[in-house]
């Protein structure tokens, strides 16, 4: 994928708000506070908010990755969202699960398919 054109100031909340998001899920995998086996892996490389072309949605194309027992985690914000918490997981089923409440809490639908996940393993 090529770079998206980006336009301020909208596209530095959009990708202030991923980063956040992105930022918190960190937070709560450094301090214990996720399902076993949730981890994360920083490259070391700059974040590279990048947009999906078939959908609009932004992710980090580099620099952070997300990893629930060997299955990376696709994780998304819809642009222009007005949610505090706005990431949501695409599974490999193309099904899109919110990760966050507005108070930056998992969300019961987020550990219910981690759940899911954990049990085809």
């Amino acid at each position: 994928m090529k770079t998206y054109t980006r336009v301020a100031p909208r596209d530095l909340f959009n990708e202030a708000k991923l980063l956040k998001c992105l930022g918190r899920l960190a937070l709560l995998v450094v301090n214990a506070k996720v399902p076993e086996g949730l981890t994360f892996y920083d490259s070391g490389e700059p974040y590279l908010p990048e947009q999906d072309s078939s959908s609009g949605d932004i992710y980090c194309k580099q620099g952070i990755r997300f990893n629930f027992r060997g299955h990376e985690l696709i994780l998304l914000s819809g642009l222009n969202s007005r949610e505090l918490y706005p990431l949501f997981w695409r599974t490999d089923d193309d099904e899109e699960i919110t990760v966050f409440n507005d108070k930056g809490d998992f969300r019961s639908e987020f550990m219910e398919k981690l759940q899911q996940l954990q049990q085809v393993n």
